[in-house]
Protein backbone atom coordinates (compact mmCIF):
# COMPACT_ATOMS: atom_id res chain seq x y z
CA UNK A 1 0.00 0.00 0.00
CA UNK A 2 1.06 3.69 -0.95
CA UNK A 3 1.52 5.41 2.56
CA UNK A 4 2.19 8.67 0.70
CA UNK A 5 -1.43 8.35 -1.52
CA UNK A 6 -3.75 10.88 -0.41
CA UNK A 7 -6.73 9.70 1.60
CA UNK A 8 -10.10 10.21 -0.16
CA UNK A 9 -12.63 10.31 2.45
CA UNK A 10 -16.37 10.37 1.04
CA UNK A 11 -18.42 13.77 1.72
CA UNK A 12 -22.63 13.11 2.04
CA UNK A 13 -24.66 12.81 -0.14
CA UNK A 14 -27.79 15.31 -0.42
CA UNK A 15 -30.29 12.34 0.65
CA UNK A 16 -28.24 12.07 3.96
CA UNK A 17 -28.12 15.72 4.54
CA UNK A 18 -31.65 16.41 4.43
CA UNK A 19 -32.48 13.18 6.29
CA UNK A 20 -30.54 14.83 9.43
CA UNK A 21 -32.04 18.24 9.09
CA UNK A 22 -35.41 16.22 8.62
CA UNK A 23 -34.31 14.73 12.20
CA UNK A 24 -33.33 17.44 13.57
CA UNK A 25 -36.73 19.54 13.02
CA UNK A 26 -38.90 16.36 14.15
CA UNK A 27 -36.47 16.34 17.95
CA UNK A 28 -36.93 20.27 18.05
CA UNK A 29 -40.95 20.15 17.24
CA UNK A 30 -40.84 17.46 19.73
CA UNK A 31 -38.88 19.20 22.38
CA UNK A 32 -40.28 22.62 21.87
CA UNK A 33 -43.47 22.27 23.83
CA UNK A 34 -41.86 20.47 26.18
CA UNK A 35 -39.16 23.79 26.99
CA UNK A 36 -42.33 26.00 26.46
CA UNK A 37 -43.80 24.11 29.55
CA UNK A 38 -40.56 24.47 31.22
CA UNK A 39 -40.61 28.22 30.98
CA UNK A 40 -44.44 28.67 31.92
CA UNK A 41 -43.66 26.63 34.66
CA UNK A 42 -40.79 28.74 35.92
CA UNK A 43 -42.14 32.21 35.21
CA UNK A 44 -45.37 30.84 37.17
CA UNK A 45 -43.11 29.58 40.22
CA UNK A 46 -41.53 33.11 40.23
CA UNK A 47 -44.79 34.41 40.13
CA UNK A 48 -46.35 32.30 43.17
CA UNK A 49 -43.25 33.25 45.16
CA UNK A 50 -43.62 37.13 44.30
CA UNK A 51 -46.96 37.04 45.49
CA UNK A 52 -46.32 35.75 48.43
CA UNK A 53 -42.81 37.72 49.28
CA UNK A 54 -44.75 41.05 48.57
CA UNK A 55 -48.00 39.82 50.88
CA UNK A 56 -45.19 39.22 53.95
CA UNK A 57 -43.46 42.03 53.47
CA UNK A 58 -46.52 44.47 53.47
CA UNK A 59 -47.64 42.43 56.90
CA UNK A 60 -44.14 42.61 58.17
CA UNK A 61 -45.00 46.62 57.58
CA UNK A 62 -47.71 47.12 59.47
CA UNK A 63 -46.54 45.53 62.24
CA UNK A 64 -43.35 47.44 62.20
CA UNK A 65 -44.37 50.81 61.79
CA UNK A 66 -48.11 50.11 63.39
CA UNK A 67 -49.72 51.46 60.28
CA UNK A 68 -52.26 49.41 58.29
CA UNK A 69 -51.20 48.25 55.22
CA UNK A 70 -52.47 46.01 52.40
CA UNK A 71 -51.38 44.99 48.72
CA UNK A 72 -53.74 46.20 46.14
CA UNK A 73 -54.09 44.04 42.52
CA UNK A 74 -54.70 45.74 39.41
CA UNK A 75 -54.46 44.49 36.01
CA UNK A 76 -53.92 46.03 32.47
CA UNK A 77 -57.05 44.11 30.12
CA UNK A 78 -55.37 45.47 27.12
CA UNK A 79 -51.35 43.67 28.15
CA UNK A 80 -52.38 41.25 30.54
CA UNK A 81 -50.38 42.22 32.87
CA UNK A 82 -51.20 42.24 36.55
CA UNK A 83 -49.38 44.76 39.22
CA UNK A 84 -49.59 44.36 43.14
CA UNK A 85 -48.99 47.86 45.00
CA UNK A 86 -48.48 47.90 48.69
CA UNK A 87 -50.08 50.72 50.29
CA UNK A 88 -50.56 52.32 53.43
CA UNK A 89 -53.23 54.14 55.45
CA UNK A 90 -53.10 58.10 54.84
CA UNK A 91 -54.79 58.53 58.07
CA UNK A 92 -57.17 57.37 60.49
CA UNK A 93 -59.98 59.83 59.71
CA UNK A 94 -60.56 58.43 56.47
CA UNK A 95 -62.65 59.65 53.31
CA UNK A 96 -65.60 59.84 51.46
CA UNK A 97 -66.53 57.76 48.24
CA UNK A 98 -68.95 60.76 47.17
CA UNK A 99 -69.67 64.64 47.08
CA UNK A 100 -73.09 63.73 47.58
CA UNK A 101 -75.15 63.23 51.15
CA UNK A 102 -75.74 59.51 51.31
CA UNK A 103 -78.81 58.36 53.39
CA UNK A 104 -76.55 56.13 55.52
CA UNK A 105 -72.95 57.51 56.55
CA UNK A 106 -71.89 54.09 56.77
CA UNK A 107 -72.12 53.95 52.82
CA UNK A 108 -70.15 57.44 52.11
CA UNK A 109 -67.42 56.68 54.72
CA UNK A 110 -63.82 54.93 53.51
CA UNK A 111 -60.65 53.93 54.49
CA UNK A 112 -57.93 56.21 52.05
CA UNK A 113 -54.70 54.10 51.11
CA UNK A 114 -51.69 55.36 49.62
CA UNK A 115 -48.39 53.54 47.85
CA UNK A 116 -46.49 52.87 50.87
CA UNK A 117 -43.62 55.91 50.85
CA UNK A 118 -40.65 53.87 49.37
CA UNK A 119 -42.10 51.02 47.08
CA UNK A 120 -42.69 50.64 44.08
CA UNK A 121 -45.42 48.57 41.89
CA UNK A 122 -44.57 44.98 41.56
CA UNK A 123 -45.63 43.82 38.11
CA UNK A 124 -45.86 40.04 37.53
CA UNK A 125 -44.74 37.80 33.83
CA UNK A 126 -47.38 39.02 31.63
CA UNK A 127 -49.87 36.51 31.42
CA UNK A 128 -50.21 35.61 34.96
CA UNK A 129 -53.06 37.19 37.04
CA UNK A 130 -53.95 37.37 40.47
CA UNK A 131 -57.53 36.86 41.20
CA UNK A 132 -59.73 36.77 44.21
CA UNK A 133 -62.37 35.51 46.47
CA UNK A 134 -64.46 37.76 49.38
CA UNK A 135 -66.97 36.28 51.38
CA UNK A 136 -68.72 39.68 51.87
CA UNK A 137 -69.18 39.99 47.96
CA UNK A 138 -73.18 40.59 48.03
CA UNK A 139 -76.08 41.38 45.55
CA UNK A 140 -76.02 45.04 43.81
CA UNK A 141 -79.33 47.01 45.07
CA UNK A 142 -79.10 49.66 42.64
CA UNK A 143 -78.07 51.07 39.46
CA UNK A 144 -75.28 53.09 41.16
CA UNK A 145 -74.89 55.59 38.17
CA UNK A 146 -73.28 57.70 40.96
CA UNK A 147 -70.96 55.89 44.06
CA UNK A 148 -73.24 57.00 47.20
CA UNK A 149 -76.03 55.21 49.56
CA UNK A 150 -75.53 51.40 47.44
CA UNK A 151 -71.85 51.30 48.01
CA UNK A 152 -71.68 48.92 51.09
CA UNK A 153 -70.77 45.67 49.49
CA UNK A 154 -68.14 44.20 47.83
CA UNK A 155 -68.59 43.97 44.24
CA UNK A 156 -71.74 44.46 43.62
CA UNK A 157 -73.77 42.05 41.34
CA UNK A 158 -71.10 39.25 41.22
CA UNK A 159 -72.51 36.64 42.99
CA UNK A 160 -74.54 34.35 40.94
CA UNK A 161 -77.24 31.54 41.57
CA UNK A 162 -76.75 28.12 40.58
CA UNK A 163 -79.51 25.61 39.01
CA UNK A 164 -80.52 25.10 43.04
CA UNK A 165 -81.28 28.49 43.85
CA UNK A 166 -78.19 28.73 45.86
CA UNK A 167 -76.21 32.10 45.98
CA UNK A 168 -72.54 31.23 45.16
CA UNK A 169 -69.60 33.30 45.54
CA UNK A 170 -67.19 33.19 42.31
CA UNK A 171 -63.39 34.15 42.11
CA UNK A 172 -63.07 37.27 40.26
CA UNK A 173 -60.62 39.33 38.55
CA UNK A 174 -59.65 43.05 39.24
CA UNK A 175 -62.06 45.48 37.35
CA UNK A 176 -59.90 48.47 37.92
CA UNK A 177 -59.71 48.91 34.40
CA UNK A 178 -62.84 51.12 33.52
CA UNK A 179 -62.48 49.34 29.95
CA UNK A 180 -65.12 46.80 31.86
CA UNK A 181 -67.89 49.24 32.02
CA UNK A 182 -68.09 51.10 28.16
CA UNK A 183 -68.38 49.84 24.75
CA UNK A 184 -65.56 47.55 23.11
CA UNK A 185 -64.90 50.10 20.27
CA UNK A 186 -63.63 52.88 22.30
CA UNK A 187 -60.66 52.97 23.51
CA UNK A 188 -59.49 53.70 27.65
CA UNK A 189 -57.56 56.89 26.14
CA UNK A 190 -61.30 58.10 24.29
CA UNK A 191 -62.79 57.35 28.08
CA UNK A 192 -60.31 60.13 29.63
CA UNK A 193 -61.24 62.48 26.89
CA UNK A 194 -64.36 62.03 26.56
CA UNK A 195 -64.10 61.34 23.28
CA UNK A 196 -67.12 60.01 21.41
CA UNK A 197 -68.38 58.64 24.92
CA UNK A 198 -71.47 59.94 26.88
CA UNK A 199 -70.16 61.81 29.88
CA UNK A 200 -72.43 59.98 32.38
CA UNK A 201 -70.83 56.58 30.55
CA UNK A 202 -67.35 57.83 31.49
CA UNK A 203 -68.22 58.62 34.60
CA UNK A 204 -69.70 55.57 35.72
CA UNK A 205 -66.92 53.56 34.13
CA UNK A 206 -63.81 55.24 36.01
CA UNK A 207 -66.10 55.50 39.49
CA UNK A 208 -67.39 51.75 39.01
CA UNK A 209 -63.74 50.69 38.68
CA UNK A 210 -62.81 48.93 41.50
CA UNK A 211 -60.53 45.79 42.60
CA UNK A 212 -59.89 43.62 45.68
CA UNK A 213 -56.79 44.21 48.60
CA UNK A 214 -54.99 42.07 51.18
CA UNK A 215 -55.53 44.34 54.17
CA UNK A 216 -53.49 44.03 57.28
CA UNK A 217 -53.30 45.73 61.07
CA UNK A 218 -51.12 46.70 62.79
CA UNK A 219 -50.94 43.27 64.52
CA UNK A 220 -50.44 41.57 61.30
CA UNK A 221 -53.63 40.34 61.12
CA UNK A 222 -55.80 40.29 57.84
CA UNK A 223 -58.94 42.45 58.44
CA UNK A 224 -61.58 43.59 56.09
CA UNK A 225 -63.51 46.56 57.48
CA UNK A 226 -61.93 49.48 59.05
CA UNK A 227 -63.31 52.25 61.77
CA UNK A 228 -63.17 55.63 61.66
CA UNK A 229 -65.19 58.05 63.60
CA UNK A 230 -67.00 55.80 65.00
CA UNK A 231 -68.14 53.97 61.72
CA UNK A 232 -67.05 50.17 60.55
CA UNK A 233 -67.21 50.07 56.41
CA UNK A 234 -65.57 47.59 54.22
CA UNK A 235 -65.07 50.53 51.95
CA UNK A 236 -61.72 52.32 50.78
CA UNK A 237 -59.60 53.50 48.17
CA UNK A 238 -56.51 54.51 46.55
CA UNK A 239 -55.19 57.58 46.21
CA UNK A 240 -52.24 58.50 44.92
CA UNK A 241 -51.11 61.42 47.03
CA UNK A 242 -47.91 62.47 44.46
CA UNK A 243 -49.96 63.13 41.38
CA UNK A 244 -51.07 63.25 38.41
CA UNK A 245 -52.73 66.38 39.03
CA UNK A 246 -51.00 69.60 40.71
CA UNK A 247 -51.89 70.16 44.05
CA UNK A 248 -49.40 72.83 44.99
CA UNK A 249 -50.66 75.58 43.43
CA UNK A 250 -52.10 78.58 45.15
CA UNK A 251 -55.50 79.30 44.13
CA UNK A 252 -58.08 81.82 45.88
CA UNK A 253 -60.80 79.72 47.58
CA UNK A 254 -63.52 81.82 46.41
CA UNK A 255 -62.86 80.73 42.97
CA UNK A 256 -61.40 77.45 42.99
CA UNK A 257 -60.30 75.83 39.50
CA UNK A 258 -62.49 73.56 37.67
CA UNK A 259 -60.24 70.22 38.41
CA UNK A 260 -59.13 69.65 42.18
CA UNK A 261 -57.70 66.02 43.24
CA UNK A 262 -59.29 65.84 46.49
CA UNK A 263 -56.99 64.00 49.09
CA UNK A 264 -59.66 62.61 51.25
CA UNK A 265 -62.29 62.08 48.95
CA UNK A 266 -63.02 59.44 45.97
CA UNK A 267 -62.71 61.40 42.44
CA UNK A 268 -60.81 59.72 39.66
CA UNK A 269 -62.83 61.54 37.27
CA UNK A 270 -61.83 64.55 38.01
CA UNK A 271 -59.94 65.50 34.96
CA UNK A 272 -61.83 64.01 32.22
CA UNK A 273 -62.37 65.93 29.07
CA UNK A 274 -59.88 68.37 30.83
CA UNK A 275 -56.29 68.56 29.95
CA UNK A 276 -55.02 66.42 32.46
CA UNK A 277 -53.90 62.85 32.84
CA UNK A 278 -56.15 60.31 34.30
CA UNK A 279 -56.79 60.51 37.90
CA UNK A 280 -55.92 56.76 38.42
CA UNK A 281 -57.64 56.11 42.06
CA UNK A 282 -59.62 53.29 42.28
CA UNK A 283 -62.12 51.15 44.66
CA UNK A 284 -60.80 48.50 47.08
CA UNK A 285 -62.31 46.16 48.85
CA UNK A 286 -60.56 43.20 50.72
CA UNK A 287 -60.32 39.49 49.89
CA UNK A 288 -60.11 36.61 51.83
CA UNK A 289 -58.34 34.34 49.38
CA UNK A 290 -55.88 34.75 46.46
CA UNK A 291 -55.53 32.52 43.53
CA UNK A 292 -52.40 33.17 40.83
CA UNK A 293 -53.54 32.13 37.70
CA UNK A 294 -52.15 31.37 34.21
CA UNK A 295 -54.24 33.36 31.45
CA UNK A 296 -52.74 31.42 28.46
CA UNK A 297 -53.76 27.79 30.05
CA UNK A 298 -57.35 29.10 31.34
CA UNK A 299 -58.41 30.62 28.33
CA UNK A 300 -56.92 27.49 26.17
CA UNK A 301 -58.89 24.80 28.74
CA UNK A 302 -61.94 26.66 28.85
CA UNK A 303 -62.06 27.82 25.42
CA UNK A 304 -62.94 31.38 26.95
CA UNK A 305 -61.55 34.49 25.53
CA UNK A 306 -60.33 36.96 27.26
CA UNK A 307 -62.19 35.74 30.55
CA UNK A 308 -61.34 38.86 33.15
CA UNK A 309 -64.53 40.26 31.08
CA UNK A 310 -66.65 37.36 32.33
CA UNK A 311 -69.48 38.44 34.78
CA UNK A 312 -72.38 36.97 35.73
CA UNK A 313 -75.79 37.41 34.44
CA UNK A 314 -77.25 39.15 37.77
CA UNK A 315 -74.16 41.58 37.31
CA UNK A 316 -75.12 42.03 33.98
CA UNK A 317 -76.25 45.89 34.43
CA UNK A 318 -74.99 46.81 37.65
CA UNK A 319 -73.08 49.04 38.07
CA UNK A 320 -72.12 48.85 34.49
CA UNK A 321 -74.22 51.26 31.92
CA UNK A 322 -75.66 50.45 28.64
CA UNK A 323 -79.09 49.04 27.32
CA UNK A 324 -81.30 46.85 29.65
CA UNK A 325 -80.34 43.67 27.45
CA UNK A 326 -77.29 42.24 29.18
CA UNK A 327 -76.51 39.88 26.65
CA UNK A 328 -75.80 42.35 24.19
CA UNK A 329 -72.00 42.34 22.74
CA UNK A 330 -71.31 45.90 22.04
CA UNK A 331 -70.32 45.65 25.99
CA UNK A 332 -67.18 44.78 26.92
CA UNK A 333 -67.73 42.95 29.99
CA UNK A 334 -69.80 39.45 29.11
CA UNK A 335 -72.59 37.97 31.25
CA UNK A 336 -72.43 34.27 31.82
CA UNK A 337 -73.56 32.47 34.67
CA UNK A 338 -72.27 29.11 32.96
CA UNK A 339 -68.86 31.02 31.89
CA UNK A 340 -68.95 32.34 35.82
CA UNK A 341 -68.94 29.16 37.35
CA UNK A 342 -66.73 27.35 34.73
CA UNK A 343 -63.85 29.66 35.84
CA UNK A 344 -64.07 29.74 39.25
CA UNK A 345 -64.22 25.72 39.69
CA UNK A 346 -60.95 25.86 36.93
CA UNK A 347 -59.56 28.00 39.39
CA UNK A 348 -59.73 25.54 42.45
CA UNK A 349 -58.32 22.58 41.01
CA UNK A 350 -55.80 24.44 38.67
CA UNK A 351 -54.79 27.21 40.57
CA UNK A 352 -52.33 27.96 43.41
CA UNK A 353 -54.65 29.76 46.40
CA UNK A 354 -52.83 32.01 49.03
CA UNK A 355 -54.53 32.32 51.93
CA UNK A 356 -53.90 33.68 55.49
CA UNK A 357 -53.78 32.26 58.92
CA UNK A 358 -56.93 33.20 60.66
CA UNK A 359 -55.06 34.86 63.64
CA UNK A 360 -51.53 35.82 62.77
CA UNK A 361 -52.39 37.08 59.31
CA UNK A 362 -49.16 34.70 57.77
CA UNK A 363 -49.50 33.65 54.23
CA UNK A 364 -50.72 30.04 53.63
CA UNK A 365 -50.24 28.57 50.37
CA UNK A 366 -52.27 25.47 49.08
CA UNK A 367 -50.39 24.10 45.46
CA UNK A 368 -53.17 22.54 43.22
CA UNK A 369 -51.93 19.70 40.32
Amino acid sequence: MNRNAPYIRRAFTLIELLVVIIIIIIGATLLLPAATRILESNSYASAVNLVSTTLANARAQAIRTGVPTGVVFLFDTQTQTCTMQVVEVRSRQGGALTQFVAQDPRHAYAQVFRPAIGSAPVELPAGIAVMGLSFSTAPGDGDGSLIDEDTAHWYAGEIYTDADGNDIIPWVFPRNDPLHFVRNNFSREQIWELDGIADDDAFAAVRHAASFMIRFSETGAVVTTSVGGGIATPNAFLEFPEGPLDRTVDYDPDDPPEAVDALDRFDPEIGLGEDFDPNPEVLLRSAHQLAVVELGRMSRELAIEEPWFIRPERDGGLPMPGPNNPNDDNWYARVSDDDTSRISLWVDFNAEIVGFNRYTGEVLRKANP
